[in-house]
């Protein structure tokens, strides 16, 4: 009987094992872009290899403790590095590449932008509709004719900013803030970037899809592409180890997996910020939409949404600039484009946060060019040497591809985007009508 109840046990603990190695086996990692040599993707190593002392002099200088640069072309990645350290506080933890950053408003395009624009594809969201129709209570005080485009382009006229809001209701939190706000301009009227019309968004996603901002992009779009744990809202316990942290405003605490508002404390998923990720999943999802809505045989968008995603939207002229022009969640051409650098033309598209995070997407050269910093967690950062920095690294990007066919790709790119915006703006003769370099002085800001 002993030896009986042995060979059962002995049984039992082999078929957990081999049943424990299965799942382990069958477990998908997340999707990572194949691995390729940058003289291979038309672009020269000796070139890529300038961001070292260019990073690591920031480090050094106590602008950020650590990065992690990923630039990828034609589909594949061609540098993939991590600098400097993953925390400072309370204790130093080295930076590896898989380091989960607080994207902060880069959450805006690729969680909350994304996630309308699948709902309008399915044929449950109309882009003219007005945001009332979804949402009532958005309605209060003049807001009734706002429309979903302009809450995605940033011309709804609510107040540009949360500190703006917080003057209407101070205990206020996310949605009510939103209700409470009356407009700031008339709607349509011209571009001012803001955090309240994606809280917004993501209340009108949560209405139409039953479904939170964060659910919704697990099963809908992350999940799908193979990012579930690699680009998330709200990461859990037995991510936290490798999410780099920040400091909570005025409590002396340093939180991972929940992006901070001085003045709000930390929150969560709110359509505007909340969004974590590794600049190898910010890369995948940006070749997915340079392949049409498509990665590795999984398609989440229709090529025809993301060309209406992208699609160069006119929004007014100003003083000595032409004018600005967005997508929909995407930066194109505002001051906030700097990010794109002196070299990669017009056509393009991209984003920043306020964490210290930048990514910037080439169409024409198939391009991409993700930087992930914890600026926010530096004892010494400056806005303006991290926003110099973006603009750095999209530069060295673009100035180390070799293939002879880019400038063409790139004249090409810049004549069709123009000749769009030109459709939109009586008088506006394009691109080569006005002075580049005058756009890449004035472009100082980064979203918040």
């Amino acid at each position: 009987m002993r030896r009986w109840l042995w060979l059962r046990g002995s049984w039992r603990l082999a078929l957990a094992v081999v049943l424990a190695i299965g799942a382990q086996a069958g477990a998908r990692a997340d999707t990572v872009l194949p691995a390729a040599t940058p003289e291979s993707a038309g672009m020269s190593s000796a070139a890529l290899a300038r961001l070292d002392p260019i990073i690591g002099g920031l480090i050094a200088k106590g602008d950020m403790p650590g990065a992690v640069v990923v630039i990828a072309r034609r589909g594949s990645v061609v540098y993939r590095k991590a600098y400097g350290q993953r925390a400072l506080y309370p204790a130093p933890q080295g930076n590896s590449v898989d380091t989960i950053y607080d994207l902060a408003s880069m959450t805006k395009p690729i969680g909350t932008a994304t996630a309308v624009m699948k709902l309008v594809e399915e044929g449950k969201v109309r882009l003219w509709d007005r945001a009332a129709f979804y949402d009532s209570a958005f309605a209060q005080h003049g807001k009734s004719q706002v429309t979903i485009e302009e809450l995605l382009d940033h011309s709804a006229g609510l107040p540009s900013a949360l500190n703006e809001a917080q003057s209407v209701l101070p205990e206020a939190q996310g949605e009510a803030i939103v209700d409470a706000m009356p407009l700031h301009f008339a709607p349509g009227t011209r571009f001012e970037y803001c955090n309240t019309c994606y809280i917004e968004l993501a209340r009108i996603v949560r209405l139409v899809s039953g479904m939170p901002i964060k659910e919704f992009d697990a099963k809908e779009l992350f999940g799908p592409l193979g990012l579930a744990s690699s680009l998330l809202f709200d990461p859990p316990v037995e991510l936290q180890a490798r999410v780099s942290p920040e400091a909570q405003a005025g409590r002396g605490r340093y939180l991972r997996g929940r992006f901070v508002i001085e003045g709000r404390g930390a929150i969560g998923a709110e359509g505007h910020a909340g969004l974590f990720g590794t600049a190898d999943a910010v890369a995948a999802y940006a070749q997915m939409l340079l392949n049409g809505g498509e990665l590795d045989g999984v398609r989440v968008l229709s090529p025809a949404t993301v060309a209406a995603m992208l699609r160069p939207y006119y929004l007014g002229r100003h003083s000595q600039r032409m004018g600005d022009v967005r997508g929909l969640g995407w930066d194109e051409e505002t001051t906030y484009s700097s990010n794109r650098g002196e070299i990669f033309g017009v056509g393009g598209f991209g984003h920043t946060g306020s964490t210290g995070c930048s990514l910037w997407v080439d169409p024409a050269t198939q391009t991409i060019v993700v930087l992930l910093t914890n600026s926010a967690h530096a004892p010494h950062a400056s806005d303006d040497d991290v926003i110099r920095l973006y603009a750095k690294v999209s530069t060295i990007a673009a100035g180390a591809i070799t293939d002879p066919t880019a400038l063409s790709a790139m004249q090409r790119e810049a004549a069709a985007w123009s000749a769009q915006v030109a459709a939109q703006t009586p008088g506006f003769d394009g691109w080569a009508s006005f002075d580049q370099r005058l756009w890449s002085r004035t472009g100082k800001g980064t979203e918040f």
